[in-house]
């Protein structure tokens, strides 16, 4: 795909560029293994979403991830952190459970779903569990 960026004499800058100029360069900067890591996040949350369902739940569990409040998406993840097992059974690495978040947070995103599930205040671990409705 060539993208023309246009040029200004004498300026550090190109011209500006309308959204049908960006789309384009953005589509083109997703790398092909960032898409199957994102990929791979979501399958395996709404594969354990999907599982918990049957096996006792919790409230919050019950909307697809794209459909969840913060404190739904929360209290899931936090669940899902603790619960998720590799195909084998054994726990994950903890910069693997980062990478899973990592590609969590860039489907949202991706999705017009702007949030920092690191950092931002709705997604700190306080009161997380006594606010979860909780069923058995």
């Amino acid at each position: 795909m060539d993208i023309s960026f246009g040029s200004v004499t004498g300026s550090r800058f190109a011209e500006p560029l309308t959204e049908e100029n960006v789309m384009p360069l953005i589509q083109s900067s997703k790398s092909s293994n960032t898409e199957s890591k994102v990929r791979w996040a979501v399958n395996l949350f709404r594969d354990w979403q999907k599982e918990r369902r049957t096996t006792g739940y919790i409230e919050e569990l019950q909307n697809d991830i794209l459909d969840m409040t913060d404190s739904e998406l929360n209290t899931a993840l936090t669940f899902f952190v603790a619960e998720v097992r590799k195909v084998n059974g054994e726990e994950y690495r903890g910069n693997t459970l980062y990478e899973v978040i990592v590609g969590i947070q860039a489907f949202l995103r991706e999705n017009s779903r702007l949030v920092r599930l690191l950092s931002d205040d709705a997604f700190k671990r306080e009161d997380t569990l006594s606010r979860a409705h909780v069923r058995i």
